[in-house]
């Protein structure tokens, strides 16, 4: 019966591990596919795309998956999603419409 015991927070913390593992990773794997951007290289949980961040030059790395997965797409710093948007013209036109929308930027006539 002490066995039961002892051995029931065990069984219960693998458990509630095993949920909560399944339901991040589940999350990561839906996140940029349910926003209609494209999946960038499948995240670990908890960790993301650090690891594979870390492991090689950034620069080469991040011009290998611009390559890969287009323009846009989406990866994981951690449990965060991040957008990585390569495209210049692209960028310009999103950061005036958004330092216009927040009257950061002085609109000319």
């Amino acid at each position: 019966m002490d066995i039961l015991v002892r051995y029931s927070f065990v069984f219960k913390f693998t458990i509630f591990q095993l949920f909560f593992n399944y339901s991040l990773v589940r999350r990561q794997r839906s996140y940029w596919p349910d926003r209609g951007v494209t999946q960038g290289p499948p995240p670990l949980p908890l960790l993301g795309n650090m690891h594979q961040r870390m492991s090689a030059d950034l620069y080469y790395k991040e011009t290998e998956w611009a390559q890969q997965y287009g323009k846009i797409y989406g990866f994981f710093l951690g449990p965060i999603p991040a957008l990585m948007v390569t495209d210049v013209e692209l960028v310009k036109q999103v950061l005036i419409k958004v330092l216009m929308q927040q009257h950061l930027f002085p609109v000319s006539n």
